[in-house]
């Protein structure tokens, strides 16, 4: 007994090893390539250019995550989708660069490739997140730890671009700097997608259990019943049962607002280090100094769902976000930014992780990835929403105010989420 206790507990620090090397080689590739609104300004295109580039790639990753999602949930498969997704992922950014000067109908590729790329991107990310969940319920490790691999990455990774970036460019233009980046950061998706490989798939997690409860309850209704039919009527049942009370519908809501304040402060980040007069090429350590500190609460996270529950801090979140949005708004100076990265640490790392845990604890088993799907999409629609219209705002508002007023549309995003559950505190699971 208690060796075999002691075989398990040590096949779960393997698992929780590989999660975390996957969490790591996934963020450090996707946070070199993240230069984009610097990489569009050196080609000359405007603020209302990069709002609509970064409102298409939003739409286009909406859509992408809803076939993977689907695609996952028909195969029962985390594993492979993840794995096509980051792989195509990587190639996009390897021939951004080449495509960047082209033209397609006398529009320039630079401002349709990202859309294209994000068509698999956005996926990705979710499906890696959604992977790290699943495998965390099923190994029995804790998330927190796996995922804050990929924090650390992802600070790894915004600091090496920053120093790329700032070494390149004094020996050659910005643009050939940042597109540096990009086919650094394709290269260690395609070594991500490779080692993704050796991680044991998630999408068949507790399915055994699922469908003999389902066979049992098909025969107890219609004995006379088909395997497809009673599948059709378990999904359909299973997104009645989703959406049948307000927390999901709920939740979904308040993702789609918040994305619509969030997405462009962080877009348009590059406005102020100009108005500030820094160096745009310290965009990556600012990301990185975020990413940093995404760990403590990532580390924290298990005695913070025992003394809260989870839709109170991801309303926090939202109230962290807004406070990094007006300092932001209001910082002249480098350490000035990195003070807010603080809030924006704390913020995201809340968002991400109590956000999709919440999901997972919402969905019925075979709607999982499906309910993370839908829950993307929602936040893709507000990048969508916001990017659209925040570009022209910026212009005609000036960097400041625009900053000013994002951050107090997510304080009162985030409180209108917070007074929802006002009603039914008792009955809220944590």
């Amino acid at each position: 007994m208690s060796d075999g206790k002691k075989k398990t507990a040590g096949e779960n620090k393997r698992e929780l090893l590989r999660y975390t090397v996957l969490a790591v080689l996934f963020w450090l590739g996707l946070y070199l390539a993240n230069y984009l609104t610097v990489y569009l300004q050196s080609l000359g295109f405007s603020g209302a250019a990069v709002g609509y580039v970064s409102s298409a790639a939003a739409a286009t990753g909406m859509i992408g995550n809803y076939l993977a999602g689907r695609i996952s949930d028909r195969l029962k498969t985390v594993k492979w989708v993840t794995v096509a997704a980051v792989c195509i992922t990587g190639a996009g950014y390897l021939l951004f660069p080449a495509a960047a000067p082209c033209f397609l109908l006398q529009i320039p590729l630079a401002l349709l490739w990202w859309p294209l790329v994000c068509l698999f991107r956005a996926p990705a990310c979710t499906m890696v997140e959604n992977w790290i969940v699943r495998g965390a319920t099923r190994e029995g490790f804790r998330y927190g730890i796996a995922r804050a691999g990929g924090s650390a990455g992802s600070c790894i990774s915004s600091v090496a671009a920053t120093l790329l970036v700032t070494a390149l460019y004094a020996v050659t233009t910005q643009t050939r700097a940042v597109e540096a980046t990009y086919l650094a950061g394709g290269a260690l998706m395609l070594v991500c997608a490779g080692y993704a490989l050796t991680v044991r798939d998630a999408g068949d997690a507790g399915m055994a259990a699922d469908a003999g409860a389902g066979k049992r309850a098909g025969a107890a209704a219609d004995a006379g019943a088909g395997k497809r039919a009673d599948a059709g009527a378990g999904k359909r049942q299973g997104l009645a049962e989703l959406f049948s009370g307000r927390r999901f519908a709920a939740l979904l809501l308040f993702f789609f607002a918040l994305n619509v304040f969030i997405n462009p402060p962080f877009v348009f980040l590059p406005y102020i280090l100009t108005e500030a007069g820094i160096d745009t090429a310290m965009l990556g350590m600012i990301i990185g100094w975020e990413a940093l500190l995404e760990i403590p609460l990532l580390f924290l996270l298990a005695r913070l769902r025992n003394r809260f529950s989870l839709p109170s801090l991801v309303a926090a979140s939202g109230v962290l976000f807004g406070i990094t949005a007006l300092g932001q708004g209001m910082s002249g100076s480098l350490i000035a930014l990195l003070c807010c990265g603080i809030c924006f640490g704390a913020a995201n790392s809340l968002n991400f992780s109590c956000g999709f845990n919440y999901v997972y604890q919402l969905a019925p088993q075979e709607l999982k990835a499906t309910a993370h799907t839908l829950y993307t999409i929602a936040g893709s629609l507000g990048i969508i929403v916001g990017n659209l219209f925040a570009g022209v705002l910026l212009e005609r508002l000036g960097t400041r105010p625009f900053y000013y007023l994002f951050g107090v549309c997510t304080f009162a995003v985030s409180g209108i989420y917070a007074l929802s559950f006002l009603g039914d505190r008792g009955r809220e699971g944590r």
